[in-house]
């Protein structure tokens, strides 16, 4: 379940950014859970 850093924190900083722009905590939280649901996908066809 490891991934870079960097592209980890990439990740975080373009949902964040996004966010702001729209203004709109729950964009974060769908945003935040697909990036968990893609993780496990991931992981689990690794």
């Amino acid at each position: 379940m490891r991934e870079p850093a960097h592209n980890k924190a990439l990740s975080t900083v373009g949902i964040l950014l996004s966010s702001a722009q729209m203004g709109s905590a729950h964009e974060y939280e769908v945003a935040k859970e697909e990036r968990i649901a893609s993780n496990k996908k991931k992981d689990g066809l690794s």
